[in-house]
């Protein structure tokens, strides 16, 4: 199936490299990531994600992740905080519908798994995964004191979740970003975490 991201990407490693770096390589990447998303994704993320499925994706920038689970099979409801090209991570379009939505989300889709695909910093992400009721969160992005996210997001992560599952993704030069599935862990169900 398609995935144009990840085909530009590997055209844009494949050329030679200056002994000495130069701007082009993050000129390429300030250009596919504002065209497609932070994350370049591959096979073995997308059948991990449509796995999941339904799934409800929080910070669905460009759509571009949603768009491909989508034409793998997968129900997706991809929502931002700002909807459309030009939205507050300068994606230049949308690749499938995204809905205006926030961390309250989770309360309409707790059958879902969440999704969340390099969150930045700021209290969306932490905020949506403590409220989520459900059994499962899927993260793409750098572990804590990385690019992604805030401490306060893995703090939620460590205190009621298991990682169960890692694929590695294509990486940028100097990323560290994976796909981490993670599991509530059994003593916040058993102890009514899901009831609050």
């Amino acid at each position: 199936m398609r995935n144009p991201y990840l085909e530009r990407f590997e055209e844009v490693m494949r050329r030679p490299r200056p002994a000495i770096p130069d701007l082009s390589l993050l000129t390429a990447r300030h250009e596919l990531v504002t065209e497609f998303a932070w994350a370049v994704p591959n096979e073995a993320a997308l059948a991990a994600l449509v796995a999941l499925s339904p799934i409800l994706e929080i910070g669905a920038g460009s759509g571009y992740w949603a768009w491909l689970l989508r034409e793998r099979g997968a129900v997706v409801h991809a929502c931002d905080v700002t909807v459309g090209a030009g939205n507050n991570w300068g994606h230049r379009k949308t690749w499938t519908r995204v809905d205006e939505g926030d961390e309250t989300t989770v309360d309409e889709h707790p059958e879902c798994t969440l999704f969340l695909c390099w969150p930045p910093g700021g209290v969306l992400a932490a905020a949506a995964v403590r409220r989520y009721r459900g059994a499962r969160v899927a993260y793409v992005g750098e572990g804590r004191g990385g690019s992604t996210a805030t401490p306060g997001f893995f703090d939620e992560l460590e205190r009621h979740w298991v990682e169960v599952q890692q694929v590695d993704i294509p990486r940028w030069e100097g990323m560290r970003d994976a796909l981490h599935v993670y599991r509530r862990r059994v003593s916040d169900v058993t102890e009514g975490a899901l009831t609050a």
